[in-house]
């Protein structure tokens, strides 16, 4: 028994011993983490010194493109840049800007060109518009614009044509005009009135292929003296005052031109 208890004595002291030694390296191991560590008060947060680090590079995740998706493509680039524009070929008349007797003045001598080559404006009647007067080839024409008796609303140019182009001459804004022309051996007076519409209101005739010459008014009924035949003439037309269609005529290019800026 006694041996017994002498092996617990020897027991419980060794055990005693390694319990102590094993507190002390706990305490030992505790004191070295806490080790420059900074007490502060216990009613304020404990601040920790940052320990220093050193940066780090980011790596990008290499990405491969994903095969379903299309592959954006450039935008189309229009040519915006401004281009010259195209001359016309023939001139631009601005036709639906002249007033309606300038058109119709301008179609007319446009159409006629290859019979007539000289084209002129004349003030025959009273009113502010003026007549055409065209002539070539010994051929005359004077073209006025009228309103369509039919029609008054509607536009038309109603025209004279007169054989030769020498004698042709008219009375400033009385409403007659003269021709005279050489037709078969003899010089040919005609007596023209615009108002509605053109009316040959004289017709005579002088034959100079006798000595003296021998005039004739109306259809030949007889012959009458130069006084009588002038004395006829002026009352239908006074020849002191007639002027000529002539002047100021034109060629079609500068006729054109003139009416547009007339």
């Amino acid at each position: 028994m006694t041996t017994i208890a002498s092996l617990l004595s020897v027991f419980l002291i060794f055990m005693i011993t390694r319990h102590t030694t094993d507190i002390l390296q706990q305490d030992k191991q505790a004191g070295g983490q806490t080790e420059g560590t900074t007490q502060t008060d216990p009613t304020k947060p404990a601040t920790t010194k940052p320990e220093a680090t050193q940066p780090q590079a980011t790596v990008m995740p290499e990405t491969q493109p994903n095969a379903t998706e299309p592959t954006p493509t450039q935008p189309e680039i229009q040519n915006t840049t401004p281009t010259a524009p195209q001359k016309p070929t023939q001139p631009y008349t601005h036709p639906q800007e002249l007033p309606q007797w300038k058109q119709m003045y301008i179609a007319q001598a446009t159409v006629w060109r290859t019979r007539y080559d000289h084209f002129a404006l004349v003030y025959i009647d009273g009113d502010d518009i003026p007549e055409l007067y065209m002539y070539g080839n010994n051929l005359s024409e004077v073209c006025a614009f009228r309103s369509d008796p039919v029609n008054p609303e509607k536009k038309v140019l109603i025209s004279q044509r007169m054989n030769g182009m020498g004698g042709g001459n008219h009375h400033k804004k009385n409403g007659q005009f003269l021709n005279v022309c050489a037709e078969d051996g003899y010089l040919t007076m005609y007596v023209y009135e615009l108002t509605d519409i053109f009316r040959q209101t004289f017709f005579g005739r002088e034959d100079k292929s006798v000595n003296p010459p021998a005039y004739y008014i109306g259809n030949y009924t007889g012959a009458v003296s130069e006084q009588e035949f002038k004395n006829t003439v002026n009352q239908y037309i006074d020849t002191s005052k007639i002027e000529s269609l002539h002047q100021n005529a034109l060629t079609l290019d500068a006729f054109v031109e003139y009416v547009k800026n007339f």
